[in-house]
Order: structure tokens, then C-alpha cells, then sequence
């Protein structure tokens, strides 16, 4: 599983080019093929959310968080 957010026309496959970015299953952020793990495995039966944080007044402006069960998982990643 991979959840998270590209641009329009970019591989298939996310997190294989900069045109992507997301987190895989394993708990681990990729982008441009390199795997940084961030947090813990995923299992089933569990609800996923990534935010995308564009906010040029937020502290965590530029940022992709990702919640499980709505809990925060990892510090915002910086884009």
C-alpha cells in the first residue's frame, strides 16, 4: 500500500520519481526511489490519512504528515 500525493501525468508508481511522494506500508517516506522509514508497519483494519500542509502561515508550511486511526505517526516530513 502507498498513500499520498503526485502531480498530474507522473509514473504509475509512486514515490519512483520527484514527482511523487509517499508512505508504503512498511511505515517508510519515498520519493525519487529512496525509502526513509518514519514510523511502524501498517496492518489491516486500520484508517490512513496524509495531509498535505501548503499553509504559507503554519510553522509546518511545505509538510506531509501522516495519521493512522487519527493519531499523528511521524513528525511532518518537509517537502
Amino acid at each position: 500500500l502507498r498513500i499520498g500525493f503526485s502531480i498530474a501525468r507522473c509514473s504509475p508508481i509512486m514515490g519512483d520519481t520527484e514527482d511523487s511522494i509517499c508512505f508504503d506500508s512498511s511505515g517508510s517516506l519515498l520519493f525519487n526511489r529512496k525509502q526513509v522509514p518514519v514510523t511502524g508497519k501498517f496492518l489491516q483494519d486500520c484508517t490512513l490519512a496524509v495531509v498535505l500542509n501548503l499553509d504559507p502561515d503554519s510553522p509546518n508550511n511545505n509538510t506531509l504528515s501522516l495519521f493512522k486511526d487519527g493519531r499523528r505517526q511521524a513528525p511532518p516530513q518537509q517537502l
